[in-house]
């Protein structure tokens, strides 16, 4: 679960993929699947698709919050987005005022070029938001 510090997300842009149960994991005892009576458990972040879609649902949330903690939330996305952390597609929902992003160099690296089609997004908003 995420937990915000003062409406910010970590700072290092890592967040867990589950939680509770499927966290933890189970016995063939506690009957929680016949498919995988069995479950070590999944204590992994979450990987940059998954936070990326996390991050699109908080910035809808977003407009619920006050002024403060929606200003910290997404100044806090805007660092993620820079670092790498998420998708630069994200900024597609930032408010407009607060969409020129100063991409890290290794950002820029890793979504200034296609590879494949399903990255062709994120050079479009690399190359639509950067700074020249």
């Amino acid at each position: 679960i995420i937990k915000p510090e003062g409406g910010g997300l970590p700072k290092d842009g890592r967040w867990p993929y589950w939680w509770g149960t499927a966290s933890d994991g189970w016995e063939e005892t506690t009957e929680i699947s016949t498919n995988m009576p069995t479950y070590t458990g999944d204590t992994g972040d979450a990987w940059i698709s998954f936070r990326s879609i996390d991050s699109f649902a908080m910035l809808e949330w977003s407009d619920s919050l006050g002024q403060g903690a929606q200003e910290n939330l997404v100044t806090s996305l805007i660092r993620l987005i820079e670092s790498g952390q998420i998708l630069p597609q994200v900024a597609r929902d930032l408010p407009s005022s607060k969409r020129g992003i100063n991409f890290d160099k290794a950002a820029i690296g890793v979504f200034g070029r296609a590879s494949s089609p399903a990255e062709i997004p994120e050079t479009v908003w690399i190359q639509a938001l950067a700074h020249h």
